[in-house]
């Protein structure tokens, strides 16, 4: 459906940023390029999916130039149009990019939580959004000319981490429990052709176990809902006939 490409695309773009010392920028345009083409498996079934299109193309652009300056750096050359001032416009847009993403983001699991009725994603999806906000908070203070700017610094850092890994957690319950319809009649892991490479069939094995399993819980809820929807009726039928005689 999406949702595990999304999961992948998300780890690979947002977890790596963590670490100032370790080589984002040559893991960042991958990641890019997995969430989109997660938001295309996505749009089939989401409108609201195009709005995420415009910031993580944004991001995927600024981290071309990114990586052109790691390798660069790596190699020891300079290049004319690769310089500080250029590096922390650059660093103000990804971040901007970044907080439109993830407001959008938000908005899209919060209507499809409401709509399936699923209360903990779509409680997720405001909590997360509000420490991404609280993060930006903290960030826009640390770029002040103030003492505690470093303080500030440290404490926008930790709310980073605490928001990658909300949305790491989010979007892989939107994994276990979201489901295209119809697919809980379909056989998932027979439709997946297997690799020469064996690694790559456990991987493809174990994410098959966990969209069968999130097919399963599918089917179980889908039919209480309509047994409730039917309990529903029926009493509503009962006390109507009960008023006439």
């Amino acid at each position: 459906m999406g949702f595990g490409l999304l999961f992948l695309g998300y780890f690979f773009c947002f977890l790596p940023q963590m670490n100032p010392y370790a080589y984002g920028w040559a893991i960042l345009p991958f990641g890019c390029l997995l969430i989109v083409k997660a938001l295309l498996l996505l749009k089939e079934y989401f409108v609201d999916v195009k709005y995420l299109f415009a910031p993580i193309m944004t991001l995927f652009g600024l981290s071309l130039y990114r990586m052109a300056d790691g390798i660069c750096e790596l190699l020891g050359h300079n290049v004319l149009f690769i310089n500080d001032t250029v590096l922390h416009w650059t660093a103000f847009a990804e971040r901007i990019c970044v907080l439109v993403f993830h407001i959008f983001l938000s908005r899209l699991i919060y209507r499809i939580a409401t709509e399936l009725d699923l209360q903990k994603i779509r409680v997720a999806s405001v909590r997360n959004l509000i420490f991404v906000g609280i993060y930006f908070i903290f960030y826009a203070v640390a770029e002040l000319p103030f003492k505690i700017a470093a303080l500030m610094s440290v404490i926008g850092a930790i709310f980073q981490v605490i928001w990658i890994f909300l949305y790491l957690i989010m979007i892989y319950s939107c994994y276990s429990h979201i489901c295209p319809s119809g697919s809980e009649e379909q056989d998932v892991a027979g439709q997946r052709r297997r690799s020469r490479f064996e690694f790559v069939n456990n991987i493809r094995d174990r994410f098959n176990e966990k969209e069968e399993r999130a097919i399963n819980e599918s089917i179980r809820y889908n039919e209480e809902r309509r047994r409730k929807r039917m309990d529903k009726l029926q009493a509503r039928k009962n006390k109507r006939n009960n008023g006439k005689n």
